[in-house]
């Protein structure tokens, strides 16, 4: 996640709006509009993810696992740990309990009775 911030922030920063053939017009990263044909092509071009990641180079997971080890030691790829644990406890908290307190209700409405027991 964060290789692909890096390449859209070094990507906008190395493109400068061009002087020549410039309608004036520049995108969010400070890019050249183009008009026409060419324009809708590079754009269309630019939301094809397969084809930006094969121009980019992207790396491996195994590549930026030794990038991560180089710069942070083993400890740097446990950052983020805790706060990934507290978000997937109560993502799973919020859905269990709407499954559940969903099962209760349709239950109830078919006119079947929950048991607690049932529910441990």
């Amino acid at each position: 996640m964060l290789a692909a911030a890096e390449d859209a922030a070094s990507e906008a920063s190395a493109s400068k709006p061009e002087k020549s053939g410039s309608n004036g017009l520049v995108d969010v990263f400070g890019k050249t509009v183009r008009s026409g044909k060419e324009g809708v092509a590079s754009a269309a071009a630019a939301m094809n993810p397969l084809a930006s990641s094969e121009k980019k180079g992207r790396k491996s997971t195994i590549a930026i696992g030794r990038e991560i080890v180089a710069e942070k030691a083993v400890k740097g790829l446990w950052r983020g740990g805790a706060l990934r644990r507290v978000w997937t406890m109560l993502g799973s908290g919020l859905y269990l309990g709407v499954y559940q307190s969903g099962r209760m209700y349709l239950a109830g409405r078919r006119g079947g009775n929950v048991k607690e027991e049932d529910l441990l």
